[in-house]
């Protein structure tokens, strides 16, 4: 399982999370790792996601978050989409609290100080049944060279891993008891303006 690296810096915390076999998610670690042949546990959403999150809603943050995509094809390596029905549940997670300071935390540092409670307005998590939908890998073209990837293939295999999570979601949510519910794809916020200050 990749960590934000900020995360990584920490002592003790470091120590804890290099002995259960998490690794930082800067790009340069884990290519190195998927060049050794390991599969990645990957959460794409990262910090982003932490701070949106919201009980009974299913949603992830994808769009402008392509770098697992962009590594996956420069190393040849499938694809799995997965998604966790009821994880969004487990918390009462606060979208307004001091919310501006933390975005811009969040965006200056790429880390993210989700303010939540749960169970007696506690940290211990709502008792909520959990269910991990796996699809089938997305398989990629192999790339002996392990030349980075063109942009417009990475933006296609994105396109490709967003539709196959929707399938995923839409196939199991009804045994998973979110039968009312759909999946909103999110674009990562200020996504559009960086983009444009690199332009420029």
């Amino acid at each position: 399982m990749a960590v934000m690296d900020v995360v990584m810096q920490v002592p003790f915390i470091r120590e804890y999370l290099l002995f259960t076999g998490h690794l930082d998610a800067s790009r340069g670690t884990m290519s190195r790792h998927m060049a050794k042949g390991a599969n990645l546990a990957i959460i794409p959403g990262g910090e982003a996601e932490a701070l949106r999150t919201e009980k009974g809603k299913e949603a992830v943050v994808l769009k402008g978050r392509a770098g697992f995509i962009s590594l996956a094809l420069q190393h040849g390596a499938a694809i799995v989409p997965t998604y966790t029905f009821g994880q969004v549940d487990t918390f009462h997670v606060s979208k307004t609290f001091l919310f501006s300071v933390r975005e811009w935390i969040r965006m200056k540092l790429k880390m993210s100080i989700p303010v939540f409670w749960g169970q007696g307005g506690g940290p211990m998590p709502f008792r909520v049944p959990l269910s991990i939908a796996i699809g089938e890998p997305i398989q990629v073209p192999a790339n002996p060279s392990g030349a980075k990837p063109d942009p417009a293939v990475v933006e296609e295999y994105a396109a490709r891993y967003i539709a196959a999570l929707e399938m995923l979601f839409d196939k199991h949510k009804e045994a998973a008891g979110c039968g009312d519910r759909t999946l909103e794809v999110m674009e990562v916020p200020g996504h559009n303006k960086s983009n444009s200050k690199r332009s420029q």
